[in-house]
């Protein structure tokens, strides 16, 4: 269960310093509320307006209420989540 990362430095202990992982996160989640703001204040701007988040897929797909569409990637969800809102 303790075995040896073979990713990290010969010598370094996983209490010493933050993995890859655990930077990335953060980085990642810093650079997300940033752009949205708070998880709560992102939500409640995509709960106004779902559809503002589409723009410019908005005009390419219609009407989306009772349709199936798959999840766009590179999206952080913010599409998914708005499509759904949507129908």
């Amino acid at each position: 269960m303790n075995e040896p990362n073979q990713n990290e430095p010969a010598g370094l202990h996983k209490e010493a310093a933050p993995t890859s992982e655990e930077l990335w996160n953060e980085d990642t989640y810093a650079a997300w509320t940033s752009r949205f703001g708070t998880p709560v204040e992102a939500a409640e701007k995509l709960l106004r307006d779902p559809a503002g988040k589409l723009y410019p897929l908005n005009t390419y797909l219609g009407e989306v209420k009772g349709r199936r569409i798959m999840n766009l990637m590179g999206s952080n969800g913010m599409k998914a989540v708005a499509l759904g809102l949507l129908g």
